[in-house]
């Protein structure tokens, strides 16, 4: 790992960047680093899963947008069919896949107008799932729920939407009760698009509203991510404007009621984002728990943007953060996970430079040290433009990644006829590569020895 020297975000920090040994071992470094910025290495492909497969349809696009760990140990998604000629949804549905990659359920319903799903969660023994559709001659955005049986039978669905703004679902999670959930929103003016503010909406199991708040301190925000506390409250990431123009970092911490506990802005760079949230693993000596947050943050000197983890206090102070970037791959934090150890785990996205013909877009875990020194850095891809749309864990702090990729297509004598030689001899052009969805149950990280508890004992 090599540490950058040049004030590369061009932070809004009263304090400088500090340069350390970037090797845990070293007796230094458990002295935490306040901020540090990394280049890391390029990628390297083939580490191994537990399991994966990947799903397909015939002359469709296929996009996943959610997966859940089933208790047989196969993985749940939420999935659309799309068009290729057209670019339009066809059908929703779920689809169930086990650790040969056999299709276990796959049931799909007409989609709606411009449908777009963004994530399912189970509760009981049924399913909720989220999407973005368009209604009307205007196609004003609305959010549609879908209930679905554990079999992938389809129940029932309800809209909500709002009569000035558009509504656009960026997270379904259970609430706090087990007892409903909770639906993040981005609000967007019809009559004004710089017009734009986060909502928060809790549901009953059955799709009852219990409540709905709207975060609008003045200025334009978006909420982004959100994930349960151990108190019972909520812990809310986004970005927000600020005077200057920038958007910074924004995290709040929400009641179980929605009632703002506190916010903190972080701008970073020309613009920052969070996209996701953790408890940590680190406590008060009374308790109450410290937090990490992930996402992105673009750089001053005009690189692809950071990707950007930082570790706060109960009431949001920063403890510590990281920036990770190459000059080729755009980097996006789009999941974080706190292990028992302390150890972080990272989800990135990574979006190669499209001018260097040799990367390709791919998934990336980062596992950080309780201290945020890198540990472990592993890239994986069974397609063309990888990219992670939802990442869950189970209980043993394996990964699950639900991801959609492009796939080569192989020309079919069937559907194209004998591949012949072109008039100049050539031989005929592939057909383009197809979205196709994957999914893969990602091992833990070995078991952990935190070397500076050692040296302090």
């Amino acid at each position: 790992m090599k540490i950058i020297r040049s004030s590369l975000l061009s932070l809004s920090l009263a304090s400088a960047l500090i340069i350390g040994a970037p090797y845990e071992a070293r007796a230094q470094v458990c002295d935490t680093l306040y901020e540090v910025i990394s280049t890391i290495k390029p990628p390297t492909y083939g580490f191994p899963t537990i399991w994966d497969a990947d799903y397909g349809a015939k002359d469709m696009m296929v996009q996943f947008s959610g997966g859940l760990l089933m208790d047989e140990g196969t993985i749940m998604s939420f999935v659309v069919k799309i068009d290729g000629k057209t670019s339009k949804p066809v059908e929703v549905g779920l689809v169930e896949l086990n650790r040969r990659g056999r299709t276990m359920t796959e049931k799909f319903y007409p989609a709606k107008n411009s449908e777009q799903p963004t994530g399912i969660i189970k509760i009981d023994n049924k399913f909720v799932g989220v999407s973005n559709i368009r209604v009307g001659k205007s196609n004003d955005r609305h959010v549609r729920l879908s209930w679905y049986e554990r079999d992938g039978t389809y129940k029932r669905d309800q809209t909500f939407y709002d009569a000035a703004y558009d509504y656009e679902a960026q997270k379904i999670i259970p609430s706090v009760d087990g007892k409903g959930f909770i639906v993040v929103v981005h609000a967007v003016s019809r009559k004004d698009n710089t017009d734009q503010y986060g909502v928060l909406m809790r549901f009953s199991a059955d799709g009852k509203q219990i409540w709905k708040r709207a975060y609008r301190p003045g200025v334009n925000n978006k909420l982004s991510g959100l994930v349960q506390t151990d108190d019972n409250a909520y812990l809310a990431t986004g970005k927000i404007i600020m005077d200057d123009g920038r958007m910074a970092g924004w995290i709040m911490k929400v009641a179980y009621d929605g009632t703002i506990l506190w916010q903190r802005t972080y701008p970073r760079g020309k613009d920052s984002e969070f996209i996701a949230g953790a408890v940590s693993s680190k406590k008060t000596p009374d308790g109450t728990s410290f937090f990490i947050v992930t996402g992105a943050a673009e750089p001053a000197d005009n690189g692809p943007h950071a990707a950007w983890v930082m570790e706060v206090d109960p009431l949001g102070e920063p403890l510590w953060q990281r920036y990770l970037r190459r000059k080729d791959y755009s980097f996006e934090g789009m999941s974080v996970w706190a292990q028992k150890d302390n150890r972080i785990v990272v989800t990135l996205n990574a979006t190669a430079d499209r001018d260097a013909k040799e990367d390709q877009d791919h998934v990336r875990i980062i596992t950080l040290s309780p201290r945020g020194i890198m540990l472990d850095d592993e890239a994986y891809v069974m397609g063309l433009k990888a990219h992670a749309a939802e990442v869950t864990h189970n209980a043993n702090g394996d990964i699950v990644l639900a991801t959609t990729i492009l796939k080569e297509q192989k020309i079919s004598e069937e559907q194209f006829g004998p591949a012949k030689p072109l008039p100049d001899g050539k031989q005929p052009e592939m057909p383009p590569p197809l979205q196709e969805g994957w999914v893969a149950l990602i091992p833990a990280p070995d078991e952990y020895s935190d070397p500076c508890l050692k040296i302090k004992n």
